[in-house]
């Protein structure tokens, strides 16, 4: 299959995908396109799906403690726009 060919399938399968709200459709569309014009397939940047479907953090006890902070070793806000 030609580069073209293979751009319009995955164009084609986006748009299927969209009408139908099928977003794993929508993705391989995607993916598709992206192999066609050379660059590399989707990342999923830490983010998978559970058995509902639901988006979740690979690392789930990572994405949860990542963004605690301990507020006596904090700095005021005040004191970082100083």
């Amino acid at each position: 299959m030609s580069r073209i060919q293979e751009k319009a399938q995955g164009q084609t399968k986006q748009a299927v995908g969209q009408m139908v709200g099928d977003e794993k459709l929508v993705r391989e569309g995607k993916d598709q396109v992206r192999k066609a014009e050379g660059e590399p397939a989707h990342s999923d940047h830490g983010i998978v799906r559970n058995e509902k479907a639901e988006e979740q953090p690979k690392d789930k006890q990572r994405a949860q403690t990542a963004h605690k902070t301990d507020a006596k070793d904090s700095v005021s806000k005040d004191e970082t726009r100083k």
